[in-house]
This record gives C-alpha cells, structure tokens and sequence, in this order.
C-alpha cells in the first residue's frame, strides 16, 4: 500500500511539474520572468567508481530575455569523506566550471554543459586541494512556484581529471531552488 501511495504521489507530482513547465507559467498561472541573475542551489546525492556521498551544486549567473540561455559559474562536487566512502576512494571531488544552459523545448527542461577547474580534495589532514581539468553536464527540471522561482530537480554528470588521482567520475541527483 506505501508503495502505491508513492507511486501515485509520484504521479501527481510529475504532473504537475509538465503541466506548470509546459505552459511556461508559475503554479499561480502567471508567465515565467527568465531574464535576470540566476541562482540555483541543489543538494542531493553523487556517486562512481571513486565516490559516494552528498552532492552539493551552486550556480551564479545571468539569463538572457530573448533566448532563456544562462550562462553561469558552477561549484559542484561530491563529498564521500565519513559518508559512505569507496575504498581507496577521493575525500571530496568536483570542480569550479563556466556553464552554458540552454531551455530544451517548452517542458520545463533544462540542458546545460560547462568546463573548467576539476579538483581533488585530500581531508585526511586538513584541506589540500589538487587542481587540473573537469567538465560537467546534465538536465534541470523546473516546477516555477512563482514568475522567476521554483523547484528544481537536477541530474548531473561529473568529471575531474587531477595529477593525484587521474581520472574521477560521478554521477548526482539532486533537488534545489533556482531563481531564474
């Protein structure tokens, strides 16, 4: 019976999500305001091969009027450290990116891609970072509660290429609040 009520919530939920980012209104039926500085904050979980752990994700940036693009600066990482760390696995990894989002259609998806700063953090004694290359990429989904806020369901990519570690992946899913 939990499963079902889930189920069913779940449903209504998405729903709602389609329905209020399909007509590119808020909740109330008034018209989304995409055209100022973008904030969005996210937490959530991430994961790979080298992590495990809470999925943090902060965006500043700008949006433009005519197009609905943002472009925007990204601190994204995962934290394993005393959260369920892999063995042999990264303390902390992510990365400092420039992000470019793009609306994908009129449902309230949004995609983006971004490059930059990937790091590796050591937490073993105090904080000791490793810098090299990262790239991002993933989908947003906006329920707008109000013309330039709302609820937002990410699902990230993660990459962060350092001299300590090589190579680190991570996969995150989490849920934020943008103001768009």
């Amino acid at each position: 019976m939990t499963l079902l009520r889930a189920a069913l919530a779940a449903a209504i939920l998405l729903n709602a999500l389609t329905a209020t980012a399909a007509s590119q209104r808020d909740l109330w039926g008034r018209p989304l305001l995409r055209d100022g500085w973008h904030v969005m904050v996210a937490f959530g979980w991430g994961g790979g091969p080298t992590s495990n752990g809470l999925m943090h994700s902060m965006e500043i940036g700008k949006s433009d009027r005519t197009t609905g693009a943002t472009l925007a600066y990204n601190h994204l990482f995962i934290l394993s450290d005393r959260l369920g760390k892999p063995a042999n696995g990264s303390d902390m990894f992510g990365g400092h990116f420039l992000v470019l989002k793009l609306p994908l259609g009129s449902a309230g998806l949004v995609g983006k891609v971004g490059a930059g700063l990937g790091e590796n953090v050591d937490l073993s004694d105090g904080f000791s970072a490793r810098f090299g290359v990262g790239w991002t990429y993933g989908i947003d989904l906006h329920l707008a509660l109000y013309p330039r806020s709302g609820l937002t369901l990410t699902a990230l990519v993660v990459h962060a290429a350092t001299v300590d570690r090589g190579h680190q992946l991570g996969l995150a899913l989490g849920l934020g609040y943008s103001w768009f």
